[in-house]
């Protein structure tokens, strides 16, 4: 007999943040409007920023798992006390994005 463990198996980047937001607001919809509001601030982004990365200067894709996947980046960190608003965003490709971390903005005015 087979039997079926309770927790499904998951498999994907989307599906885990889907999980994670079904689990801090125990709404599936509200999750679902999460990945909207996602989707719609990377279009934003794009039109803002013209398509190119602002930490290199490449042009970002769509394409998942791509290097230069366009990515929204906190301009200040969520952990450094940011906001998680459209006017802390800015665009990265995934590659530049994983690289900054959690870093803040140079803020050296000495040029």
């Amino acid at each position: 007999m087979h039997s079926h463990s309770p927790m499904r198996k998951i498999h994907t980047k989307k599906d885990r943040h889907a999980q994670a937001q079904r689990e801090v607001t125990g709404d599936p919809v509200l999750g679902k409007e999460h990945a909207n509001r996602h989707k719609w601030e990377i279009k934003q982004l794009i039109r803002k920023y013209g398509g190119k990365c602002v930490l290199c200067g490449e042009q970002v894709n769509l394409v998942h798992d791509d290097p230069r996947q366009a990515t929204r980046d906190h301009i200040i960190p969520l952990s450094k006390g940011g906001r998680d608003t459209f006017d802390n965003l800015q665009l990265a490709c995934s590659q530049c994005n994983q690289a900054k971390g959690a870093t803040l903005p140079d803020t050296d005015t000495s040029l």
